[in-house]
This record gives structure tokens, sequence and C-alpha cells, in this order.
């Protein structure tokens, strides 16, 4: 991967840091890189695994650290970070492929904020040896279509950088008008003053988003605040303690724009990354670990001024949740209620039918309030122990009335609530990849996948959107509802 510069939180100064711990100049130039290069690594991690929420930890594998910097330094660069209190250690250890370790690693409340670019100071060492990493990376993956398809994709940098400024600014204005109610410590005992600030503060960014979208403003929206529940968890957590909640809500607004600075900063120097850790299951990409507002700045190389269309299954996880349903009926009479939650899915009428059962207002314009629905509903179903799916008010109004599909995602959650998942990524990597994308590999036309959707030039989305329905219409029974999104409405 190309690297000529670490991107690091800019309240951080290593050179200053090194000083102050009584390091010899000597040291500090020898060895600064290294310490640029482990905080690097954990900010460019979420890039990587959009599954880490802000304010979430990234897992570092200590192999791959020793392999750079050396395994003499790898743990000392490490310990004195931690000493310094600039990260923090889970003291989760993971096992990885033969073996080898992984903790997992944040940047400190205290010390997240704005990132920055910062040269590699030993271009000689350091980036000779970065620069050798991305040309084997390069290398290994330079024959593969899915790469070379990947490698067409452009993003308009100035553009997108204005852009994610624009939205944090907006978001911590919000913050600079609560300060009053923020200024509390993130302890057990704070928590209700905690719990109403943050509910005000909720309420404030929902607001905003609402009216910049209703008003149709070019003003982006603030970023989204992780749901209110684990903010308010996190207040039990003792890595938090100590920290105030105005502290904290900056540094996971500070963790999203730095996230998205990495993501536009790898395209914009070409510097891209497909990795696929199940080789049954999904592949991740540079596009779709790319956050969903920022996609509106691609484009295609070779094709500059021609469209992008992402080709996007409506309620998608719940409609594939019916490829297991149908291998469990298939040749067998079908309940009604299974009958029901498929048509529902495969309309894309699921969440509205779900919204009005539980007697939530619906708004068509809200599309913020829609997609709040859509985590809560997956957090508390599909991806959550079967306990807490049971206990929750969207759990107990599904199982009344899709008893049988209740009993199927029970049934996959036997081994564990992650199984569930596993194999839902599973069926829909046989569809997606194995059969629509291998088609279009076939046919010479030019693609790329964000996991359950496909984007395209749109001059084929005709036919790309027919081959979709086709198969999934062969593997469920029922043609799911396709929605062409144009990614690129400014450019063209």
């Amino acid at each position: 991967m190309i690297q000529q510069q670490f991107l690091v939180p800019s309240s951080i100064d290593i050179p200053a840091i090194l000083s102050g711990l009584g390091y010899s100049e000597r040291y500090i130039y020898d060895h600064q890189d290294k310490f640029n290069y482990i905080l690097h690594l954990i900010e460019e991690r979420k890039v990587f695994d959009s599954s880490i929420e802000s304010g979430g930890y990234s897992c570092l594998h200590l192999d791959t650290v020793r392999s750079v910097i050396g395994s003499r330094y790898a743990s000392e660069v490490i310990k004195t970070l931690l000493r310094k209190g600039i990260i923090q250690c889970d003291g989760k250890k993971l096992y990885g492929d033969y073996g080898s370790k992984s903790y997992g690693y944040r940047i400190h409340p205290d010390f997240e904020s704005k990132a920055i670019l910062r040269n590699v100071f030993k271009d000689e060492t350091m980036g000779k040896k970065l620069r050798e990493r991305a040309l084997s990376y390069k290398q290994r993956h330079s024959r593969s279509l899915r790469w070379k398809h990947l490698t067409k994709l452009r993003i308009r940098t100035t553009e997108a950088l204005e852009h994610i400024d624009a939205k944090l600014n907006a978001s911590l204005d919000i913050l600079d008008s609560h300060q009053t109610e923020t200024q509390v410590p993130m302890l057990r005992e704070n928590r209700k003053a905690i719990e109403e600030a943050c509910q005000k503060i909720t309420e404030a960014f929902r607001e905003q988003e609402q009216g910049e979208r209703k008003e149709r403003t070019p003003t982006p929206t603030p970023y989204s605040l992780i749901p209110l529940q684990l903010i308010i968890n996190a207040t039990l957590s003792h890595d938090n303690q100590c920290v105030n909640l105005d502290k904290y809500l900056r540094s996971l607004l500070y963790g999203k724009y730095n996230s998205d600075l990495r993501s536009i900063q790898k395209l914009a120097v070409s510097d891209f990354f497909i990795e696929q850790p199940d080789p049954e299951s999904r592949v991740f990409t540079n596009l779709s670990n790319l956050s969903g507002h920022l996609r509106q700045f691609l484009y295609h190389s070779e094709h500059v001024r021609k469209e992008l269309i992402n080709l996007d299954i409506r309620n998608s996880q719940p409609y594939l949740f019916s490829l297991l349903l149908m291998d469990k009926y298939r040749g067998g009479i079908v309940p009604d209620s299974v009958s029901h939650y498929i048509a529902l899915t495969a309309n894309g009428e699921f969440y509205e039918h779900m919204m009005e059962l539980m007697g939530l207002p619906l708004d068509s314009t809200d599309k913020a309030q829609r997609i709040a629905f859509k985590k809560r509903f997956f957090a508390t179903l599909f991806f959550c122990k079967t306990q807490t799916s049971k206990a929750s008010a969207e759990g107990k109004v599904f199982r009344a009335h899709f008893p049988e599909v209740a009993a199927l995602i029970d049934l996959y959650k036997e081994r564990g609530y992650e199984q569930l998942a596993i194999t839902m990524q599973r069926r829909e990597a046989g569809v997606i990849l194995k059969t629509i994308s291998a088609q279009l590999a076939q046919e010479g036309i030019w693609h790329a996948t964000i996991h359950d959707s496909v984007v395209v030039l749109r001059e084929h989305q005709e036919n790309v959107k027919a081959l979709i329905i086709q198969a999934f219409l062969i593997s469920v029974g029922v043609a799911p509802t396709v929605k062409p999104e144009q990614l690129n409405p400014y450019f063209v």
C-alpha cells in the first residue's frame, strides 16, 4: 500500500512527547517514525474494518507491527504510548493465522483530535520498507479482475475534504452549544446527568439533520453519533472514567472524521486494498468501506463524465434471510407468516411494516428515522443473543407476527449468535460474487461490489439490474426490489 505520510491526531507531537520523557535527540531522530506508524495503524484499521465504531478498538497484529518497526522496538513503542496515556489497550488477546497475537488499541479520548498528515521522517529506512510492502501487496493482487476494476475508481479529493470539514464543523457547533450540559465526568454516579445530556444532544443532531434534508441545503449534515445506549454504556467502562462527556463525544466525532480523511487519502493516492478474510464470504475494499456520504465524489478514471450507479437491493438483509428460509421450506408447505415475510422484504416494505406494527410515526421525508430504526432492529433481532432479542420491544413484536421466521433465526444462533451473520454473509456472497459478479466479468462489464449491491456505469444499469433480479429469483423464488442510486450526481 502506498504510504509516504502518516495520519496522526494533531494533538500528538511525538518528538515533543519523547523529549518530555527524557529521550535523547538521537533516539527521537531514529525512532519517531515508529511511534507515528503505530498511531497511524490504529486510525487506519477503521478504514479496513468498517465495523469498528467511533470510540472502538482497532486490532493490531503484532507480527505485522514487528515486520515493519522490528521485533526489538514493537513492544517498547507500544508500552511507551500506553504509559503516557496516548493509547489504550482493551486487554483482549486474539490469535490469528499461525498463532499470531493481536490486541485492540485506540487513541485515548484526551488525545483524539482532527488528524493531520506527518511525513515519514527517515525515508531511506522506514519509507523504503513501506514502499516495498506496498509493491508486494500490489503484486499479489494485480492479476485479479476484481482488483483491476477497483483501481479504476477515483475521488474528487478537494470537494470530499471540504465536505468532511463541513460535517465536522457542523457537529462541533452542536456540541459547543450544549457545553453547559456536557461538562460532566464519565462516572457511574453521573449516569442520570449523562443520559439527560445525551438525549438533548442526540435530538439536536437529529433536528439539524432533518432540517437540512427538508430544506435541501448544500451544507452537509452533521456526523451521526453512535446510538444513545452505547454512549450511556460507555459511562460504565473503566476506559472512559474521568473523561468528561464533552471530551468523549468530541473524540467520537474526530474518530469518524479521521476515518473519512484516511479513506479519501487512500483513494487520492491510489492506495487500494482488497481483503476477503473468509474466502466464502464478503470482500472488503476501499469502496465497500467508504462512508456512504462520500460515494457522491467518486468517478471512473476512464469514464470521467459518466454516471456511476449503485444497484441496491431494498431491505437487503431481511430479504437475504429469505435464502435461509427457502432452504428450510423448499419443496414443502410454506407457513403464511414466512410467505408474508418474504413478500414484504422482496417488495422493500419490511421496515415500514414493522414500524407500523410498533406504532412508530412514519415520515417518508425522514430518512434518518428509517435508518435509526433499521440499525436498532438488527441490533435487537438478527445480530444479538436470543435472550436479548426476546426481551426487546422489536423482538416481541416480530415474534408475534413472524413466529416461524423467528424460530429459524433462533436455530441459527444456537451455536453462537455470530453464526447467523456469518451464514447470511456467505449466502449473500454466493449470489453477489459467485453468480452476478462472475457473470459480469465474463461479459467484460466494469463493476464493483459493496457487499449486497453492485456499482456499474449508467449504460449497463438495466442489464445488470435484470441479472441481479434473475439471480435472486432463482435462489429465493421471489424477485427482490432493486433500487438504482446515482453515486456522483454533481459530476456529470
